[in-house]
Formats: structure tokens, C-alpha cells, sequence
């Protein structure tokens, strides 16, 4: 049976008026009365970049990670990360097909909206 799950996100300023964004999803195990970490990591904020971890629908349980590119036209590279036992493993890796500003499922023709 696998442990339950909750998530949280954490932000901390910066300087340039940027700040970061940790996400960690955790389970607790009621057998060894603890909390283990499934999932850990920052994004920052100037570029809009951001974790989420989907709540509802086919894709409940999932993380979504849009992360800036670095080079034109400027769009998004996105992970799509699904549980595998006690991990979170990469399933799908794409490269958006809008720019900055928001998320874009059109690429793959996803079964679902954004």
C-alpha cells in the first residue's frame, strides 16, 4: 500500500526582486511513523516558471514543470512527472508551443486542457 502524500511549496525573496519557489511532495509512512520525500525542487519566478502538482483528473498526482528556454522564439520546456512506486520519474519532455506567459498543451494533443 502506498503511503498517503501531501505537498507544499516554499518561496525566499532575492536581490533583483526575483525569488525562489521550492516544491517537495512528502508521504508519510504510518509504519515507521515518518515523513520521506518523494519529490524536491526550485524554480525561480522572473520567467514565469513553475512546479505544479496536479490534483484532480487523469493526471492527479502528477507534476508539471514549465521551465524557460534559453534561446528563440523563447517558449517553455515542460516535464510531466508521474509516481513509480516511491519515486517520481520523467514521462513525458517537451518544448511548448507558445511563448511566455502561459502553459501550452497543443504540442502532443493531450486528452485534456490547461
Amino acid at each position: 500500500m502506498m503511503p498517503s502524500w501531501n505537498w507544499k511549496s516554499l518561496a525566499c525573496g532575492d536581490v533583483n526582486g526575483s525569488h525562489w519557489i521550492m516544491t517537495q511532495v512528502l508521504a508519510y509512512d504510518r509504519r515507521e511513523d515518518r515523513f520521506q520525500s518523494l519529490f524536491v525542487q526550485t524554480v525561480g519566478s522572473n520567467n514565469n516558471q513553475e512546479i505544479r502538482v496536479i490534483e484532480h483528473g487523469p493526471l492527479a498526482g502528477d507534476i508539471v514543470i514549465a521551465e524557460p528556454t534559453t534561446d528563440a522564439p523563447y517558449g517553455y520546456w515542460i516535464t510531466v512527472l508521474s509516481q513509480d512506486s516511491a519515486t517520481y520519474r520523467e514521462r513525458m519532455w517537451f518544448r511548448s508551443a507558445t511563448h511566455y506567459g502561459g502553459l501550452c498543451c497543443k504540442v502532443l494533443k493531450l486528452p485534456f486542457s490547461c
